[in-house]
């Protein structure tokens, strides 16, 4: 490594974990006194707050991380430029891509070590803190669902429930259709309550309605098993609100299996789990474009710094929400919407170096 990227380097690290601790300071503290009122209510502890504060730490870390990196990016760029390093780079040889190179690669580095510490440190810090909340504070966090529909994988059968009980893994009020490959309705089935034991159903207190070629056959029974019916309890559950504390692998196939389903939640909990993925681009990106958009100060570098930091996330952020809002209300695809404002911001951020003299 030459003289020079470690200077860089050692510069724009100094910045990044300054700015890193006081941003997760603040965001600790956020969390915290936003929660203080039912902490009065229920009459916790001092080491009871301080506990719940310390498990929100991992996501304020990694919260941190994009903004952090920005901040500490343009204003060791700015500083440059302030102190005429920029200009002595230059007449070296420097060109300005290969000066920023080292942060672009560190950028890369950083979306890594994010991706990292979400999938690992912080899903099991925000499970336990959940948990821990849902204890100390009565917090409810329960998957229970009400009027739901779906369909099984292979489009044979049609499910209504009136009512899940996460608890209890039981559906109540339950109606099923059964169809044929033609599209012929077989069969209605009503059911009081449904259990489900891979990989069937029981129905108990069923009343099955046959239709026949004058008349409607009606069967009573006390409870019916049935094995063909390929929808999953999982798929009834209500997780649009806890997606982000499952495992990566878990979102993933719980996503496919709603998919499949064809619940009306499908564009929620795919867009939030697509966000988890791509959102861990955000230090590089954002990198990318305080790279693409340095502004030669010579006085209140530290002030402009700030403002420019923060009008560019303000931005960056803004696109995130609106490409995950169009997502979610089925606008767009998913997948579009979490990773099209990265692929927009990373082209035109990459057209403004490529645009800018060596």
């Amino acid at each position: 490594m030459k003289v020079f990227d470690r200077y860089l380097l050692s510069g724009f690290l100094r910045i990044f974990i300054v700015t890193l601790s006081l941003l997760s300071f603040i965001l600790i503290l956020f969390d915290t006194f936003s929660n203080l009122d039912r902490y009065l209510q229920y009459s916790s502890t001092l080491g009871q707050i301080l506990w719940s504060s310390l498990l929100y730490v991992p996501e304020a870390v990694v919260f941190a991380f994009p903004p952090s990196a920005l901040f500490a990016s343009t204003f060791l760029l700015s500083t440059l430029h302030a102190n005429n390093e920029m200009i002595i780079l230059k007449n070296s040889g420097f060109s300005f891509v290969r000066i920023i190179l080292p942060l672009l690669l560190t950028g890369l580095i950083l979306s890594a070590l994010q991706f990292s510490l979400n999938e690992s440190l912080v899903v099991s810090s925000k499970n336990a803190k959940q948990e821990y909340m849902e204890e100390l504070l009565s917090v409810d966090y329960s998957q229970d669902s009400k009027d739901v529909t779906l369909y099984s994988e292979d489009r044979l059968n049609v499910m209504h429930a009136k009512r899940y009980l996460s608890k209890e893994k039981q559906l109540n009020a339950v109606t099923l259709f059964r169809f044929d490959d033609e599209g012929e309705l077989l069969f209605r089935l009503d059911s009081s309550s449904a259990q489900y034991n891979d990989p069937s159903w029981i129905f108990r207190q069923a009343v099955i309605y046959t239709i026949k070629e004058d008349h409607v056959d009606v069967k009573r029974l006390d409870k019916i098993v049935l094995d063909d019916i390929l929808i999953p309890i999982t798929v009834f559950e209500n997780r649009t609100n806890e997606i982000s504390t499952l495992p990566l692998d878990s979102a993933l196939s719980y996503v496919e299996a709603v998919r499949k389903s064809g619940s009306s939640e499908y564009f929620s909990v795919a867009s939030q789990t697509y966000d988890r993925i791509f959102r861990n681009f955000s230090p590089f990106i954002l990198l990318l474009i305080s790279c693409s958009t340095v502004f030669p100060w010579k006085k209140n570098i530290l002030l402009l710094s700030i403002i420019t930091s923060i009008s560019i996330a303000v931005i960056y952020y803004v696109l995130l929400l609106a490409g995950s809002i169009l997502s979610s209300q089925q606008v767009i695809k998913p997948l579009y919407g979490s990773a099209g404002p990265l692929v927009l911001l990373a082209l035109i951020s990459s057209l403004s170096l490529a645009l800018q003299k060596n």
